[in-house]
């Protein structure tokens, strides 16, 4: 049976506090943290480390911790809702103009809500708050009178796009509305770029010659030439009737990506975190790609795919993993052409879902996200 609603007026969303956000990796850990072989000290470990005052992404309000609670107990360790926001340096073009212009857009990472409060629909309510704390004024619906006063917190409201990866298919977050009730807009939006995976388990390591493997340092300085690239390419990309989106490579988010897996347990100190490739002619710039792992104590290490700098052959890709080895290889986005090679990619467009929401730009079929990425909300 569906519940009613709960009395909206009665709730807020608050960025955490240090208790709050300690309670909510807490509440992450047993779905979050136990698959992944953490111990609830490590798991709490873990974020202080990745997450802590000093890195890139997450000084000037890089990184935050909202909750929802009531609006009587704000300090509250019962939280009814928790999630999380990476403020992403971004770009868009509007039809039929040629030099991007800067915005900010924000990764919605780790919607959680405990058990006990499943059911009230207080993740919903909470995403649909955020919408108003992040989105540029004037982008949005009016705010429902339904849902109280509006949330007031300073430093945001600068948005014109934000993103997150579904676990629970194509259609629950585009529920999550922004507004409420007649002249409401859809909420996140299923994007068309598929999730694929290679098993290569038993695939042959192909020979490639001229590969260099680089370490986290290295991959961490492809970052601001891959920044620079998007802002030059992006008019040339994707369909110029839409408004094209593009989030940067900032806060050193090529950096994150190791430190993630360097504090996860069974990883393995010699990884590497991408491939450089010998330029295809003189003069031209060298291909690389980068990659990260994802580790669970439910299947073999996979290596996942992050960004690819054209023209990259997927022997190249498939001899990366083989080195690594990894059982399995997990991209996002469209790297048109690999679908095929390594006995076929699994196309997966229901379990594993980016999905965008557009502030102001007219409709969600009136905007195209280019250079999707796997980790793009953090």
């Amino acid at each position: 049976m569906t519940k009613p609603r709960p009395d909206y007026t009665a709730l807020t969303i608050r960025i955490a506090s240090p208790a709050q956000k300690v309670q909510s990796h807490r509440n992450q850990y047993p779905e979050w943290g136990q698959p992944r072989g953490f111990s609830v000290d490590e798991f709490l470990h873990r974020e202080t480390v990745l997450n802590g005052d000093e890195r890139p992404w997450v000084r000037d309000g890089g990184f935050t911790t909202w909750v929802l609670v009531p609006r009587a107990e704000p300090e509250t360790l019962n939280l009814l809702a928790s999630c999380e926001t990476y403020k992403r340096d971004s770009l868009y073009l509007p039809p039929g103009e040629s030099t991007p212009r800067p915005t900010t857009a924000y990764g919605i990472a780790s919607v959680f809500c405990i058990p006990e409060h499943r059911g009230n629909r207080y993740p919903t309510f909470l995403l649909q708050l955020l919408h108003y704390v992040m989105a540029e004024e004037g982008t949005l619906p009016p705010f429902p009178a339904a849902w109280g006063q509006p949330p007031q917190i300073e430093g945001f409201k600068d948005a014109r796009f934000s993103v997150l990866y579904s676990g629970v298919g194509r259609v629950f977050y585009s529920k999550v509305r922004k507004g409420d009730g007649e002249g409401s807009e859809p909420g996140w939006v299923a994007d068309e770029h598929s999730h694929r995976i290679w098993d290569i388990k038993d695939v042959p390591a192909p020979q490639v010659d001229g590969l260099e493997y680089l370490g986290a340092d290295e991959v961490a300085k492809l970052a601001p030439g891959v920044g620079e690239y998007f802002k030059s390419a992006i008019a040339s990309t994707g369909d110029k009737s839409k408004t094209r989106l593009a989030i940067l490579p900032t806060r050193d988010m090529f950096g994150v990506h190791p430190l993630r897996y360097e504090l996860a347990p069974g990883h393995r100190k010699t990884a590497t975190f991408g491939v450089r490739l010998p330029a295809p002619e003189k003069g031209a710039p060298q291909p690389f790609f980068t990659y990260s792992y994802e580790i669970s104590t439910k299947r073999p290490e996979r290596l996942v795919l992050l960004y690819v700098q054209h023209p990259v052959p997927f022997e190249a890709v498939l001899a990366a993993a083989k080195h690594e080895g990894v059982a399995s290889i997990e991209m996002w986005g469209g790297f048109a052409g690999w679908d095929k090679e390594a006995g076929g990619a699994t196309l997966d467009r229901e379990d594993s879902v980016c999905a965008l929401a557009q502030y102001g730009f007219g409709g969600d079929d009136k905007v195209e996200w280019e250079w999707v990425e796997k980790y793009a909300w953090c």
